[in-house]
C-alpha cells in the first residue's frame, strides 16, 4: 500500500504563454516525455481551434520550443483537449474536430523542428475522438467515449511513417462513457480504460493486453465500496503492473482513489491508504499520476470549495 508523504517539491519553473488571452485554457492538459526534459502543454480554446505547446529544459531553465496547431483545425475543435508523449513523438486530442467527430494529431521531432506526422480518425459521428490520448512508442490510445453512449478506444501503430488502426477496444459490458480516460503501459502491452458512468456512475476501468497484433479483455476494475455517483475510473494511470484510478465524486464529491495490484493475470483492487484525511468536497481522485513507488493524486477543490486545490504525493515501499 502507499502511504502519504511530505516531500519538498520546489519549484523549478512556470510555464506560460508570452502573449496569453482570456480563456486560452492553457494548462487544460499537460505530459512529460520520460527523460523528463520535454513538456507538452495543452491549450484548447488558444486562437478558437486551441493549440499544443512544447517546452524543453535545459539545465534548470525551460523554453518554449514549438506550438503546435492542426493542419485542417477550423473554429473551435478543441485540438490540445489531450496531450501525450513517447520520446520525439507528441499526439494532441481534438475531440471537437468536424463536429464532435474528434481526431487526434501525431507530431514528430527532428531536431529542434516540430512537423505533424499523421492525422488519426474514425469512420463515426459524434464520437469526441481524442478526448483522451496516451502514447508508448509507436502505438496510440485515442478514445470516442461518445460513440452510442457506450463509447470506444482506438489502438493505432506505426510502421515507418504510416499509422494504421490495429484494434476497437469496447467493453464486455458497454460500460458508459467508456474512454473518458485512457493510459498505456511504457512497454505498450497494457491499456486501462476508465468508464465512470458504468453501473449507476459508480464507475469502472477496464484492463486491456496485446498479444503480437491482437487485443484482449483481461479484467474489469471495480471497488468494493465504490457507491453509485463515486465515477471511479475517471482517472487512470499505470505503472508496470500496478494501475491508480481516481473517483472524484465518491463519498460526497469528497474523492477517492484506488491501486490496482497485478498478479499474473489477476487484477486486485484495494483503497489507496494515507495518513491524512481528504477533506470535504475536494474532490479527491479528479486525476492521477505513478511511476514505479510514487503516486500523485489531485485534489482541484482542496480543501473547500472555493480553494485553490491540492496534489497529495504518495511514496511506497
Amino acid at each position: 500500500m502507499f502511504l502519504l508523504s511530505e516531500p519538498k517539491w520546489p519549484d523549478q519553473a512556470k510555464l506560460t504563454l508570452s502573449r496569453p488571452q482570456a480563456g486560452d485554457e492553457f494548462g487544460y492538459s499537460v505530459a512529460i516525455s520520460g527523460s523528463g526534459s520535454t513538456a507538452v502543454v495543452g491549450a484548447p480554446q488558444r486562437g478558437g481551434p486551441g493549440a499544443a505547446y512544447v517546452f524543453v529544459r535545459s539545465g534548470t531553465a525551460w523554453s518554449q520550443q514549438a506550438k503546435l496547431t492542426a493542419s485542417d483545425a477550423r473554429g473551435p475543435v478543441s485540438f490540445g483537449r489531450s496531450v501525450a508523449i513517447s520520446g520525439s513523438t507528441v499526439v494532441v486530442g481534438a475531440p471537437n474536430k468536424s463536429g464532435g467527430d474528434g481526431a487526434a494529431y501525431v507530431f514528430v521531432r527532428s531536431g529542434t523542428a516540430w512537423s505533424q506526422q499523421a492525422k488519426l480518425t474514425r469512420a463515426a459521428t459524434d464520437t469526441q475522438l481524442g478526448t483522451s490520448v496516451a502514447i508508448s512508442g509507436s502505438t496510440v490510445v485515442a478514445s470516442a467515449p461518445s460513440g452510442g453512449g457506450a463509447g470506444t478506444a482506438f489502438v493505432f501503430v506505426r510502421s515507418g511513417t504510416a499509422w494504421s488502426r490495429q484494434a476497437t477496444l469496447t467493453s464486455s459490458d458497454s460500460g458508459d462513457e467508456f474512454g473518458r480516460s485512457v493510459v498505456i503501459s511504457a512497454s505498450g502491452s497494457t491499456v486501462v480504460v476508465g468508464a465512470p458512468v458504468a453501473g449507476g456512475e459508480a464507475g469502472a476501468a477496464y484492463v486491456f493486453v496485446r498479444s503480437g497484433t491482437a487485443w484482449s479483455q483481461q479484467a474489469k476494475l471495480t471497488s468494493s465500496d465504490a457507491a453509485p455517483s463515486a465515477w471511479f475510473g475517471y482517472s487512470v494511470a499505470i505503472s508496470g503492473s500496478t494501475a491508480l484510478l481516481g473517483a472524484f465524486s465518491a463519498n460526497d464529491d469528497d474523492g477517492a482513489a484506488y491501486q490496482a495490484v497485478r498478479s499474473g493475470t489477476v487484477w486486485s483492487v484495494a483503497p489507496l491508504n494515507h495518513n491524512q484525511s481528504v477533506g470535504p468536497d475536494e474532490e479527491f481522485g479528479w486525476s492521477v499520476a505513478i511511476s514505479g513507488s510514487t503516486a500523485l493524486v489531485g485534489a482541484p477543490l482542496a480543501p473547500e470549495r472555493e480553494a485553490p486545490g491540492v496534489a497529495y504525493v504518495f511514496q511506497g515501499p
